[in-house]
């Protein structure tokens, strides 16, 4: 518990750190909405309980392709759905400087 703790700690400092940058905070606006979106559109339209939502939301925007392989999009629209925020992702965060 106390090791979570320490960590929160860590990460708002780092934050607040990165804040005094120009470009962070529409950048981790723009992620921020992304996942909401993602999570709120992969929860209703492929009825996924929140939390697998949420998951996949991330692992899409983090391109990490560590994704639950049981957790599959069937539907056609959210297929493009995935892609367009791919996309949109690279736009707002694959600039360089």
């Amino acid at each position: 518990m106390v090791s979570a703790v320490l960590i929160f700690r860590r990460v708002a400092r780092a934050v607040r750190y990165a804040m005094r940058e120009e470009d962070f905070g529409p950048v981790l606006s723009a992620g921020v909405f992304l996942v909401f979106l993602g999570t709120v559109t992969y929860a209703l339209g492929a009825d996924w309980n929140p939390v697998d939502a949420l998951y996949f939301a991330t692992a899409t925007l983090t391109t990490t392709s560590v994704a639950d392989p049981d957790l599959v999009l069937e539907d056609g629209w959210l297929k493009l759905f995935t892609a367009f925020v791919v996309v949109r992702a690279e736009e707002k965060t694959g600039r360089p400087d």
